[in-house]
């Protein structure tokens, strides 16, 4: 049985969980792009998904070209009954180069009666994408891809990434985002590997391995991987952020613990707020997953499936952060202090809002105006207020350090 048919027998572990970190994003995506059609008249949103598989297990569990349909059929139904004369139409692109699951794709087509309209290209990912770019009727409209390369590095490369999110001509005003599903752990296992080197610098962006493991202060060799990565796309002018999954196969327990890096990046402040909340969605469902995945037969202890950082995050780490970042006593743009916890805190959104406003009452920081003036109820707001309101950190200890508890809020 080849490794590619047995991939298909069931979702493991990690494709699950990728799956539900998709699934969620895509619900708020598809739900935002729509309500912001009706203002700005664009009528058409694109989803590409790179490495499209053949549509669904062979046990009958949806891949990820019928998890975006679910999602968007469901909006753009709803859509076009309540603003009739409003036309909206999201648009999925499925890429496959194994002829198989692409026959499979057709076939799903076919099958499905839906308004949304659905495009399956046969052949190389790279060559394809490029294809796709090239089309009139993208250039001026928000698109999402999903990439998630069944070979890992050899399918894709660093430059590629560039071109999927600035394409054409560097422009930053229509929303187009990334999702890389990020093989860390094969990433680490052969990247000191003669033969699969090049691959792998290639798909990092890196010109040495010494260049990956010097750039970063980390002697972990995954973490100078991720944070090399995430700095080269941070250098393009990106919002990255990363979460890392780690899995074990239940059928045996022997195996290695699997992990791998979920890796979003866009230029759209907005993205990268819905994303963080995924994110911390997906670790309040860790129990729910857990009791999925292993039936109840593996010890939780055994089957760590994210990142444990969430528990907690207290009012004195989130002085130390500010302090280690911008300093004490200096204005800073709130703009720049909620674009980088989004980024490297693994907490809602809602949490650090709620801090500040603590922090704030506590004469812990100062909140002002451009224009010197105080602010009142400077926290919530919308993006947009950001960039007109500035802190400083007067003091560098909290006068309590319990931590406050996830409360989602999206705005």
């Amino acid at each position: 049985m080849s490794n590619e048919h047995e991939h298909w027998l069931e979702k493991s572990n990690h494709t699950r969980l990728k799956h539900h970190i998709l699934q969620f994003y895509l619900e708020n995506w598809s739900r935002i792009l729509a309500d912001a059609s009706f203002h700005n008249n664009q009528e058409d949103i694109y989803y590409i998904d790179g490495f499209a598989g053949r549509g669904e297990f062979l046990d009958g569990d949806l891949g990820s070209p019928l998890i975006a349909l679910e999602e968007m059929e469901k909006v753009q139904r709803s859509f076009n009954e309540q603003y009739p004369h409003k036309p909206l139409r999201f648009h999925i692109i499925n890429i496959e180069n194994n002829e198989g699951n692409f026959f499979k794709l057709e076939e799903l087509r076919r099958k499905n009666r839906t308004s949304v309209s659905i495009q399956n290209l046969h052949g190389n990912f790279l060559v394809e994408s490029k294809k796709v770019l090239l089309r009139d009727s993208l250039k001026k409209c928000a698109c999402f891809w999903f990439v998630d390369p069944f070979y890992g590095a050899r399918d894709f490369s660093f430059e590629h990434v560039i071109d999927l999110l600035f394409f054409p001509n560097g422009s930053r005003r229509i929303r187009k985002e990334v999702l890389i599903n990020f093989m860390t752990y094969n990433i680490v296992r052969f990247i000191r590997y003669d033969k699969e080197q090049p691959f792998i610098l290639k798909f990092l962006g890196a010109a040495s391995y010494n260049e990956v493991v010097e750039s970063g202060n980390s002697v972990k060799l995954e973490e100078a991987i991720i944070s090399f990565y995430k700095s080269k796309l941070r250098d393009q002018g990106l919002f990255v952020l990363s979460q890392r999954i780690q899995c074990k196969d239940p059928k045996d327990p022997h195996s290695d613990l699997i992990y791998f890096h979920m890796i979003h990046c866009s230029h759209s402040e907005r993205a990268l707020l819905e994303m963080r909340e995924s994110f911390v969605k997906a670790q309040e469902q860790k129990n729910t997953f857990e009791k999925e995945l292993n039936g109840g037969q593996i010890d939780l202890f055994d089957l760590e499936l994210i990142d444990p950082t969430y528990l907690e995050y207290s009012k004195q780490q989130l002085i130390d952060f500010i302090k280690n970042n911008f300093g004490l006593g200096k204005s800073i743009l709130l703009h720049k202090i909620f674009v980088m916890t989004l980024q490297e805190v693994q907490v809602s959104h809602g949490v650090i809002c709620e801090m500040l406003q603590e922090l704030w009452k506590e004469n812990i920081i100062k909140v002002i105006n451009q224009d010197g003036t105080n602010r009142r109820k400077p926290f919530n707001r919308t993006i947009k207020d950001w960039k007109s309101i500035e802190i400083v950190l007067l003091k560098d200890k909290a006068t309590q350090s319990e931590p406050i508890g996830e409360q989602l809020t999206l705005f």
